[in-house]
């Protein structure tokens, strides 16, 4: 499992918490690291048999169909899905 990592990538801001395509990224040497990182879970998926990665990421590459056919779920404030669905119990309940 991996997490974000594309969060050296951004700088801190609102929006922070959602979804952001990979063109949002400044610096192209950022793109390029990013895109670098992606291609090494793909081939490495690729080279192992039965190898699963869990990528939670807030960056979306969109311009990559690899990318694109992997995700399963996007959870974003636009389309209102979450990882913990607002209507779950709390501890106790």
């Amino acid at each position: 499992m991996i997490d974000q990592i594309s969060r050296p990538y951004y700088p801190k801001d609102e929006r922070a918490e959602d979804e952001r395509d990979l063109s949002e990224m400044k610096n192209d040497d950022d793109r390029r690291a990013m895109t670098q990182i992606v291609d090494f879970i793909f081939a490495e998926t690729a080279r192992e048999t039965g190898l699963q990665v869990l990528l939670i990421e807030h960056a979306y590459m969109a311009n990559d169909a690899r990318y694109v056919d992997a995700t399963v779920e996007r959870w974003t404030k636009e389309n209102g899905q979450k990882l913990i669905p607002d209507d779950w119990p709390e501890r106790g309940e």
